[in-house]
């Protein structure tokens, strides 16, 4: 009896008192370094959604979801996310697991469900599904998950919900529920900042198309005034060529005809008729070229193009020089070559 006096009481009472301040400075210590984790786990999120280029990279999003509630505590065994998507009447809903990196699609009834909660706009927060259970939920996940959990949260963002479920009964704490919160709603951030890039890529799509068009126009608009000038300015050669080209032509066959004179004035008159025909058919395929958007190749003996010149030459290499008392001749080797491809023009 009386083991202890009034000072081994009172010792007692200040390292019982040193415990207590030291167990409060641990739960606060760890209160924070919760709520820590909790802002950093809406921050790395939330970075990724900056990081959004296009809409392809929303799975970059939901793969760093499953990471980040992880490293805030939140004890799950799966995580998902449930994206509504409606055309009219008909609505589906797909779950992208981050840890296996895979979309699946729901069953008809699961899809119905998951889309009644989404409209609610409400955390639907089922404790324990063994003992309360009134819309079958533990069946529907059973059914497309393969396994039925005691408790299962849904947290719905602008385009569907963040679920988590449990083995445990009341598997998740309030704190939990304000991290999955907190991270819902920078899901919903994701999912505006994802609809303007859409709305992005498609202004800049359709702005790109009306630039093409407009060049495209432009191009035909200017194609069809040079077309026009050009066969305007065709026409007028032509025409002014044919009337010059016709008094050349008539009086040499003329002169072919009734001229009485030595071989030499036939000959000289034959070549005027010639060269003229020659300038006339020229003038023609002119026309025609300008008239015509395509000018198709066709196969050119060069052995001919070559005696033609030749022969359209003789007065320049032979008569002139000769006039001089210099007499010039050409000899031409013609060889057994292939023929080339060229237009009229060329």
């Amino acid at each position: 009896p009386n083991a202890f006096g009034d000072e081994n009481v009172a010792q007692l009472q200040r390292f019982a008192q040193v415990l207590s301040d030291g167990f409060q400075r641990f739960r606060d210590l760890a209160e924070r370094s919760q709520r820590e984790r909790r802002r950093l786990a809406a921050s790395l999120v939330r970075e990724q959604v900056w990081n959004m280029k296009h809409d392809g990279d929303l799975t970059s999003v939901l793969d760093t979801v499953g990471h980040v509630l992880r490293d805030a505590s939140v004890v799950y065994r799966d995580c998902d996310i449930n994206l509504v998507e409606q055309a009219g009447e008909a609505l589906s809903v797909r779950h992208y697991d981050p840890e296996k990196h895979t979309w699946t699609m729901h069953s008809v009834d699961a899809a119905a469900r998951i889309a009644a909660i989404w409209r609610t706009a409400s955390t639907a927060y089922r404790r324990d599904l063994a003992a309360e259970d009134h819309h079958g939920d533990g069946d529907l996940i059973e059914r497309d998950l393969g396994r039925r959990p005691r408790s299962a949260v849904d947290v719905p963002f602008s385009g569907g919900t963040l679920a988590v479920n449990s083995d445990q009964p009341n598997g998740f704490s309030p704190e939990d529920i304000e991290v999955l919160q907190d991270v819902s709603r920078v899901l919903t951030e994701g999912f505006t900042r994802m609809g303007d890039l859409q709305r992005l890529a498609q202004r800049d799509l359709e702005l790109e198309r009306s630039v093409v068009e407009r060049q495209e126009l432009e191009a035909e608009l200017v194609h069809a005034e040079r077309q026009n000038a050009a066969t305007e300015l065709a026409a007028g050669i032509s025409h002014n060529l044919n009337n010059v080209l016709t008094s050349v032509i008539l009086p040499a066959e003329f002169l072919a005809l009734k001229s009485e004179e030595p071989e030499v004035v036939r000959r000289e008159a034959e070549s005027i008729r010639l060269a003229g025909e020659r300038a006339r058919d020229l003038v023609q395929r002119l026309s025609d070229a300008v008239r015509s958007d395509e000018d198709p190749e066709q196969a050119v003996d060069l052995n001919r193009q070559v005696q033609e010149m030749v022969e359209r030459a003789k007065p320049r290499w032979r008569d002139h020089p000769k006039a001089m008392g210099i007499t010039v001749e050409v000899v031409t080797e013609l060889g057994d070559i292939p023929n080339a491809v060229a237009t009229s023009i060329e």
